[in-house]
């Protein structure tokens, strides 16, 4: 999901799916696959006979999840939906005790209540519309090439982290994985150093007329604020050893 997603937000986007469509058909056709691959896809729709983690088994947990956020709106608190399962396992047991709710946003509703959910939510709506603004910063013509390049790269990358886990995370209970607020880290990251201009160097300052405002009273040239990405973050790194030397 997350490569598909990183093939559509391309500029050549046909050319990457036809590459990605290539690549697939290559190993699906001359990868080594287990036999036991092929028998775990058999247990889908077989809990009559096999009572594991299947699909039919997750849309128990599911329904269990669903009637334990009714019960408790507020939430039964982080790692305890296992705790709780056995009291509302209307199964019988069928599934064996303590089991996992197996999907991410369930998770975040029943351990944290609607609120909890509703934050979970916003995280990721927030995180992608933050992601779809710097892609919008990467077009910025005042930008350099470098920082245009990380700008729209970086972006695509985390666009499709997230719509991978939106997808991956409907299977398995991950809410407070490291890599889940790692990547929201980095979003706010990106995010803050796309939205804030950094001053450039003393070269770029130096072209602008001494008449002007760019000029400080002591006739240094004062930092202009038209430049922010990787090639910014070293000419600022430049200036303060030029400022630390004089």
């Amino acid at each position: 999901m997350g490569i598909l997603v990183y093939a559509m937000l391309q500029r050549r986007r046909i050319l990457s799916m036809v590459v990605i469509g290539v690549a697939a058909a290559l190993i699906l056709t001359f990868a080594p696959i287990q036999s036991t691959y092929f028998n775990r896809l058999e247990t889908i729709g077989t809990h009559d006979e096999v009572r594991d983690d299947s699909a039919s088994g997750r849309l128990h947990f599911w329904r269990v999840a669903l009637v334990i956020a009714r019960d408790h709106p507020f939430g039964i608190g982080l790692r305890n939906f296992e705790h709780a399962y056995d009291q509302y396992d209307f199964s019988g047991g069928f599934y064996g005790p303590k089991r996992s709710v197996h999907n991410s946003h369930l998770q975040a509703l029943v351990e944290a209540g609607y609120a909890g959910a509703a934050i979970w939510a916003f995280l990721f709506g927030y995180s992608l519309w933050t992601m779809l603004k710097v892609r919008r910063r990467a077009k910025d013509p005042t930008l350099d090439p470098e920082s245009r390049r990380f700008y729209f790269t970086t972006a695509n990358a985390l666009i499709a982290s997230m719509s991978a886990f939106l997808v991956g995370g409907t299977f398995g209970a991950e809410v407070l994985s490291d890599l889940n607020w790692f990547t929201f880290g980095l979003v706010a990251a990106l995010g803050r150093l796309a939205a804030q201009p950094v001053a450039v160097d003393d070269a770029a300052s130096e072209q602008r007329s001494p008449a002007g405002s760019g000029w400080t009273n002591k006739g240094a040239p004062a930092p202009a604020f038209a430049n922010s990405g990787p090639a910014a973050l070293k000419a600022v790194s430049r200036t303060s050893s030029v400022g630390r030397g004089r």
